[in-house]
């Protein structure tokens, strides 16, 4: 059974002006690849285009955010603290669920795990 989402938030060890570039990038390859995939797929149902708009995208130029999750990680080729990937399930200031990946990898921290999740969870 679907679960009322009030906020899907995008934070980032970034200033808002990258944060604000990365979600117009993001947003036109988005809807090209949208478009591309309707023309090349005719026949087949593809999934609409996401509507950034919806997401907060919140930048944590300090990293201040970061290191109080104890999510901070020093990454000298991407110029130094970072934060790990991941993300999680926030109720009323209450941190319900996390999904941490491994370095380097994208295979828990993603929308569709955390939608499987939100589905699993008796309401």
């Amino acid at each position: 059974m679907p679960h009322k989402v009030d906020q899907v938030v995008c934070l980032c060890v970034n200033d808002g002006h990258v944060m604000r570039c990365w979600k117009e990038w993001m947003q036109m390859k988005s809807e090209k690849e949208f478009l591309q995939g309707e023309e090349n797929n005719k026949n087949m149902n593809t999934t609409p285009s996401p509507d950034f708009d919806s997401i907060l995208f919140v930048p944590d130029m300090a990293c201040e955010f970061t290191v109080k999750m104890g999510m901070n990680a020093m990454k000298k080729d991407l110029g130094g603290e970072r934060s790990d990937r991941y993300s999680m399930y926030v109720v009323n200031d209450e941190v319900r669920k996390m999904f941490i990946e491994e370095p380097g990898k994208l295979e828990v921290s993603d929308a569709e795990t955390m939608k499987e999740y939100l589905d699993g969870l008796e309401e």
